[in-house]
């Protein structure tokens, strides 16, 4: 080989040895991770945490401090680490920059409001990453793109951070592994990119409060076959909902309230999801029936109010729901419906129904004599704490404690909210349209419809909503939220289905062992040198 051929070699051999895309696999021992985790300490203000049990003890073993946990990688089988602080009144930054932490796996510091800072874009080189929590804290800032080369991510919740720039990236879409993704509240803005919906392990998806995402809903949300709760509360969608997130087997909570603009109907597939639990789709723009729900055996909580859906409650309405002692809550207030109240209801023991603000003109005696029925109320107010009867009203179009039915001479319908002094209406609407906002969704907002004598809500949650009519009493608008509880670590969970990459160079490397297509070509040259 002459000179200039060792040089050319040299030459391509740096070239290969600084290619940016090379990982490297990496080990972190014990007196590494103990580093790593004092720095994360004084980062944090650790004096001022309210627990720091055993933090810093040399003579205790770094899983027994406070909030870490430690489980061996069953891909790598190398010590992998996870921070689980939350609530602790940590005060500062987030060592990124400082951090050479290659096994952290699990980072979750929720609820420290102290916590400030950016996500910078070398949080690529955690590869070990799995669970990334950083909900109700003050990091603000745009997402890097090293986030989306965390192939390993399954968690990402960014709860109530306040990002800028495009949050809902399409970028989302890489991380093919992600379970979970929390972006509710986030100030998110434009569309939903189709790209999200192309994340097949997806179980829970919540995008909530975000009022300036809208567009319509992708029907390729259908692809997140193993999707459980889906909230998208308080967007600006638009348009109808797509048959395909009905047709999600697993689908067991659905929220999608608040999208003034979402019209169409329920897809009748809505009667196959045997898991639903929770369903809320209150004040938003639907027409057409009520589907019976037929095929849902436990559900629990169905919430549809201020819609414009029309016709007689289904007799088969909940047919397959469990009759246990668990309260069953169904509100369909301020609506077009008609008939009586399904006798075949009277099977449930402990059951509430808002049915106020409609055109009801029956009451089957045999739910009058359900006890427990409406909070216990039936037992002292009889059928008048399920409907005020015709010729009576209240502000919560039924009798309790606190407000009693009212005689009106006018009187049209059960469980009405005032006196009418015109003729009973008969007409229903054929189109109800729901106002966007520009911010976040408050007890300002306002119906507008074209039909002057609608039905209108109201509960103590609503009161100030302003309508041409007085607001009826929904007191189950609850929206749903996934619940805030710890957040388990499953780091190490079903590891043997993820395909694991090797963690990136770090504190010692063992060799190169991913060689991206540029380096490739290096290498193939190399051997043709």
């Amino acid at each position: 080989m002459n000179g200039r051929n060792v040089a050319l070699l040299g030459s391509l051999i740096l070239s290969l040895l600084t290619c940016d895309n090379i990982v490297y696999a990496e080990t972190c021992d014990e007196s590494c991770v103990r580093d790593a985790l004092s720095t994360f300490f004084e980062s944090t203000g650790g004096e001022g945490w309210k627990n720091s049990e055993n933090w810093l003890d040399n003579n205790v073993p770094v899983e027994q401090w406070f909030g870490i946990s430690k489980n061996i990688d069953a891909v790598s089988n190398e010590p992998i680490y996870n921070i689980f602080i939350t609530s602790n009144n940590l005060i500062g930054t987030i060592p990124f920059d400082e951090w050479v932490f290659p096994n952290l796996a699990g980072l979750n510091v929720q609820n420290n409001y102290g916590i400030v800072g950016t996500i910078p874009e070398n949080i690529s080189s955690f590869t070990s990453l799995k669970r990334l929590v950083l909900r109700d804290t003050k990091i603000t800032g745009p997402l890097p793109s090293g986030l989306f080369s965390l192939s390993l991510l399954r968690v990402a919740d960014l709860k109530s951070v306040d990002l800028t720039g495009s949050v809902i990236s399409p970028d989302w879409g890489l991380l093919t592994n992600l379970k979970e993704l929390h972006l509710q509240g986030t100030g998110s803005i434009g569309g939903i990119p189709t790209e999200l919906f192309e994340l097949r392990k997806m179980e829970k998806l919540n995008l909530s409060n975000n009022p300036n995402l809208g567009g319509r809903l992708p029907s390729k949300i259908g692809n997140m076959r193993l999707l459980k709760i889906a909230n998208l509360d308080r967007l600006g969608l638009i348009g109808s909902m797509p048959s395909t997130l009905f047709d999600l087997p697993d689908l067991e909570e659905i929220n999608l309230s608040r999208n003034y603009n979402l019209e169409g109907t329920i897809p009748d597939t809505v009667n196959n999801l045997s898991m639903l639990k929770k369903v809320n789709i209150g004040f938003c723009s639907l027409t057409g029936s009520l589907p019976a729900f037929s095929g849902s055996e436990m559900l629990t909580s169905l919430k549809i109010p201020r819609n414009g859906l029309s016709g007689s409650v289904p007799e088969n309405f909940l047919q397959r729901s469990s009759v246990s002692a668990e309260l069953v809550t169904v509100d369909i207030a301020a609506n077009w419906f008609t008939g009586s109240i399904p006798e075949s209801l009277d099977r449930f023991d402990n059951f509430f129904i808002n049915l106020s603000n409609n055109w009801i003109e029956g009451v089957p005696q045999a739910l009058c004599e359900k006890e427990m029925w409406m909070d216990g109320l039936v037992s002292q107010y009889g059928c008048n704490a399920l409907l005020c009867p015709i010729g009576t009203y209240n502000a919560m179009g039924r009798q309790t404690a606190d407000a009693v039915c009212e005689d009106c001479a006018n009187g049209c319908y059960y469980g009405e909210l005032t006196c009418k002094t015109g003729p009973c209406p008969t007409n229903s609407p054929t189109t109800i349209t729901m106002s966007p906002t520009a911010g976040p969704i408050s007890s300002s907002d306002k119906l507008i419809t074209s039909i002057p004598s609608s039905p209108q809500i109201a509960s103590p949650t609503e009161s100030k909503v302003q309508t041409s009519a007085p607001p009826i009493a929904s007191p189950t608008e609850n929206i749903i939220q996934t619940t805030k509880s710890p957040v388990i670590d499953d780091s190490n969970a079903d590891d043997s289905t993820v395909a694991a990459p090797i963690p990136a160079a770090g504190v010692k490397s063992i060799g190169v062992v991913l060689v991206p297509h540029f380096c490739t070509s290096l290498t193939l040259l190399l051997l043709g040198v």
